[in-house]
């Protein structure tokens, strides 16, 4: 018997709507893909770190516009904007006001940060080190020998 096909159940499906029933999850009684459960549940994670750590008197409808706006507008990883929220809660710099999301994300340190992680966490998974395909660079010696020549004093 055929795997039937249903339509993913997530507004933001990643994957273009439908899927077959076996590789789906269940969502209640619907179904949605894995990888759109994995963002769902880790909005749902930054959602409530925000209303625990920053401010639980927040207005639900502008933090949920503005992480739409990050993540489904913008393209950026879930997992990395709650990176960016805990690590700016864990520096003390927490946003004010729902739309300090957007700076949070634009910090350079926490990108830096956060891509460190996850070449970690990659060679962790794949066991040895990556080796770079560039060739090594040979130092040069440099010798400064000044700006203009002076004459000689006698």
């Amino acid at each position: 018997m055929a795997d039937k096909t249903v339509k993913c159940a997530y507004k933001y499906c990643l994957h273009g709507g439908s899927g077959l029933k076996s590789v789906m999850v269940s969502w209640g009684n619907r179904y949605i893909h894995q990888d759109c459960n994995v963002q769902r549940e880790a909005i749902g994670k930054i959602r409530q770190l925000y209303l625990d750590k920053v401010s639980d008197t927040v207005v639900m409808s502008q933090l949920n516009s503005v992480l739409n706006t990050i993540i489904h507008k913008r393209r950026t990883s879930a997992e990395y904007v709650y990176f960016a929220l805990n690590s700016a809660i864990r520096d003390n710099r927490p946003p004010k006001y729902p739309a300090g999301l957007y700076y949070v994300v634009d910090n350079y340190r926490y990108k830096q940060a956060f891509n460190r992680k996850k070449m970690l966490e990659a060679q962790k998974k794949y066991g040895e080190k990556q080796e770079d395909d560039r060739p090594p660079v040979l130092e040069a010696e440099y010798s400064y020998t000044g700006g203009r020549k002076r004459p000689a004093l006698d």
